[in-house]
């Protein structure tokens, strides 16, 4: 993939530990979803985040589409804080469509559906 993309970073925290996550969604083409973790190798047992400034090793956790994948209208990600951690946001990028709310538990690496919502395209989502 060589298109642009959309990227969220934050800890999880709940059932899935305290790692560091990267959420990188391709905004062109077939709406896909890359959650990439942030360790580095002494904590990887004890599912702490990497220190400040330490080595750290980016292992993929997860790849999924976010919607139907023959329509490639691309995908916006953010995350929302929850209870135990944050869940996964995607919206599309373009038309009128349904946004989702993604989340995990420890028994699966893909996700499911938490919420659905309608979306007019080309939504983007940020915060501070």
């Amino acid at each position: 993939y060589d298109g642009s993309i959309s990227v969220a970073c934050g800890i999880y925290g709940g059932e899935l530990g305290g790692y560091s996550r990267i959420v990188v969604g391709a905004r062109q083409g077939i709406p896909f979803i890359t959650v990439w973790s942030a360790m580095d190798e002494s904590h990887s047992e004890m599912m702490m985040p990497s220190p400040p400034g330490g080595p750290t090793d980016y292992q993929l956790f997860s790849a999924f589409p976010a919607f139907e994948q023959d329509n490639p209208q691309g995908v916006n990600v953010g995350l929302v804080s929850t209870l135990n951690g944050a869940d996964i946001l995607a919206l599309p990028t373009s038309g009128i469509g349904k946004a989702r709310r993604f989340s995990f538990n420890m028994n699966s690496l893909q996700p499911y559906t938490v919420e659905l919502f309608p979306v007019l395209g080309g939504t983007a989502i940020g915060g501070n």
